[in-house]
């Protein structure tokens, strides 16, 4: 079988605002992709933020969810034990990325901030090409949404790897 890669880009703007912790759905015409299992890899950039450096100190964007895509992925839970873990729709970590610092006009110290992906994130195996629409969700390092004030737009690639 042929190398068979297929890219999806959701760019927030673009996308349908669900509520004010830039929940964002995002319609897609699945038909495209032929079925089968994929491998997914994600990338991720959003626009520089000018900060104060006390507030780069409380930046919490940490995971990006993805409802809709039908993976194996799984998460540990308080069910563990049982042999129960719960499935899971996170598709990996986000990073900060100061690129620099400086002292603005008024003294403040601050830095140019930018949300990545973590470098060190796994791909994740799609059990069959996603239906309906996506909903991608930034979460806190608890699991909490992500307050709209710390993220500016954002554009994520979904890169599918056909399997079989």
């Amino acid at each position: 079988m042929k190398d068979e890669r297929y890219n999806v880009f959701l760019i927030s703007s673009e996308g349908v605002e669900l509520d004010g912790n830039k929940s964002i759905e995002y319609s897609y015409d699945w038909g495209l992709l032929p079925e089968g299992e994929y491998e997914l890899t994600f990338s991720y950039t959003q626009s520089e933020k000018i900060m104060t450096l006390a507030q780069l100190g409380t930046i919490d964007v940490a995971m990006v969810q993805v409802i809709g895509l039908n993976s194996y992925a799984s998460q540990s839970a308080s069910r563990v034990w049982a042999g129960t873990n719960n499935s899971s729709q996170l598709i990996g970590l986000l990073e900060n990325n100061a690129a620099y610092h400086y002292t603005d006009s008024t003294g403040d110290k601050v830095a140019a901030v930018q949300i990545k992906q973590n470098s060190s994130n796994p791909p994740i195996r799609i059990r069959s090409v996603p239906q309906g629409k996506l909903i991608i969700n930034l979460l806190k390092t608890d699991g909490t949404a992500v307050v709209e004030s710390t993220i500016t737009d954002y554009v994520i690639n979904l890169g599918f790897r056909r399997l079989c």
